[in-house]
């Protein structure tokens, strides 16, 4: 089944590829090298496939999300926004899972996004298979309130 919410998400396509992206109660991180893909996106019309995982911290929601090349584990995002956060964590399984050592962030689950650029679309579907399903009204938080938003459709497959 399929839930539809319809959603503003970034102002222009150039605003997507930007690596951090803040509101007062949502935070969206990009930390590919590159954009989404970690590489250019000379065809609109083509899919864009990355993963992504919700921490909580305070009142905050933070959506992280990589490429599936540079990302073939949900473990990976984690590790990396721990290090460039300072905060303390460290491996309980290499490659697959990645633990967090501070009370005060809380991994809400990951999945699958694909954007579809050229559409103005994005598609949320998937679980981490370490860090467990994503709540969908966690997608439609972070996305309504963030303050850079206009143009996208959302679909959440649940």
């Amino acid at each position: 089944m399929e839930k539809w919410a319809r959603v503003d998400i970034l102002k222009s396509y150039q605003d997507c590829h930007r690596n951090l992206i803040m509101s007062q109660s949502a935070q969206i991180i990009n930390l590919s090298s590159g954009g989404p893909t970690g590489e250019s996106h000379e065809n609109p019309e083509q899919s864009v496939i990355s993963k992504f995982v919700i921490f909580s911290f305070d009142d905050r929601l933070i959506f992280v999300y990589g490429s599936v090349k540079e990302f073939s584990y949900h473990a990976g995002l984690v590790k990396r926004f721990c290090d460039i956060s300072g905060i303390p964590s460290g491996w309980i399984r290499k490659p697959d899972l990645y633990g967090i050592y501070a009370d005060s962030y809380r991994l809400r689950g990951g999945g699958w996004m694909e954007e579809k650029p050229g559409q103005k679309h994005l598609r949320f579907y998937g679980y981490s298979t370490a860090y467990g399903p994503f709540d969908p009204e966690d997608i439609v938080y972070l996305f309504e309130n963030h303050e850079n938003v206009s143009g996208y459709q959302i679909t959440i497959d649940e």
